[in-house]
């Protein structure tokens, strides 16, 4: 992918993803060209995308989540083929979170569950297991951080931010936690 180049995928009944197109536009933003490319081994149900940057210079594309068995998915753009990555862990949502790509090191994924719970899982970039079938790829993602809410956030305001207990407890009321 470059300044011209980018990767589409329409939506199927407002929420799923199967078949994308690689489009190139010309410096005045006129396109240039539409190519089908190959369809994801499933359907998947709004996975987060992730830029992955290869060795030689060029970026891949991680599709995390977007299936009930909890896999995420990668794109390799120069074979224009898919494999298999480690489910996510027990507990985390196949959709609607927020994931970070540290440095081509490490893939982070945040979310919030409906009591306030933060969580954070990570998988190692680096030492990326790659597999053909869902049946073949038996790793998992870990949980970098799982952090419960408090009983009663509004009324811990002089509380610390957060309590180093098992598991830490943190004191954010919900109107800041949906601020950040």
């Amino acid at each position: 992918m470059d300044d011209y180049t980018y990767y589409a995928w329409p939506l199927i009944e407002e929420a799923f993803i199967n078949e994308g197109y690689k489009l190139k536009f010309g410096t005045d933003w006129k396109l240039i060209s539409s190519e089908k490319i190959a369809c994801p081994p499933e359907r998947l149900m709004r996975p987060t995308i992730l830029h992955k940057t290869r060795g030689d210079g060029k970026t891949d594309l991680i599709m995390i989540g977007g299936i009930k068995e909890q896999h995420s998915f990668y794109y390799d753009t120069v074979q224009d083929a898919w494999t298999v990555l480690p489910k996510l862990p027990q507990g985390h949502n196949i959709t609607c979170n927020v994931a970070c790509n540290w440095k081509d090191r490490a893939m982070f994924t945040f979310l919030l569950d409906g009591s306030l719970n933060l969580r954070c899982a990570v998988q190692d970039l680096e030492n990326l297991n790659r597999q053909l079938t869902k049946e073949a790829q038996t790793d998992a993602m870990t949980w970098a951080l799982q952090m419960d809410a408090s009983a009663e956030p509004q009324a811990n305001q002089d509380a610390p931010p957060y309590v180093n207990a098992e598991p830490p407890i943190h004191n954010i009321d919900r109107f800041h936690v949906k601020c950040a």
